[in-house]
């Protein structure tokens, strides 16, 4: 996979890693799945575990504090992403996300952008 943007990744990495701790705190498992899938325009990710899941009524509200599901939430939306959430209580999470990404340019890139470098 290119190189993506370092300000998209953090938020990735900080999206995952409090979704893994949601997994531990209140799902009651200590296995989940995580999986990247990259396509042309976006990346996916797939958080999934087999827990206790999440009643409806709380999918509703998404409140907790810290970097909670609601921040995650608003923090996709800012960058152009999406986030969803399949879960019925007794039957485990999966939470979909979706966000927009280009590759990095490399310093070659750059360069060959430049008026007057189109030859090299």
């Amino acid at each position: 996979m290119p190189p993506i943007d370092e300000d998209l990744r953090v938020l990735l990495f900080q999206i995952v890693r409090e979704l893994l701790f949601n997994v531990k705190k209140h799902a009651g498992v200590d296995r989940a799945t995580v999986e990247l899938k990259q396509s042309d325009t976006h990346l996916a990710i797939h958080v999934e575990d087999e827990g206790l899941g999440m009643p409806l009524q709380a999918k509703d509200t998404l409140q907790e504090s810290g970097f909670g599901l609601s921040s995650v939430k608003e923090r996709l939306r800012q960058v152009g992403g999406t986030l969803k959430i399949d879960s019925a209580e007794g039957h485990g999470m999966r939470v979909h996300i979706r966000v927009p990404w280009c590759p990095m340019q490399t310093d070659n890139d750059t360069d060959a952008k430049w008026p007057g470098n189109e030859g090299r």
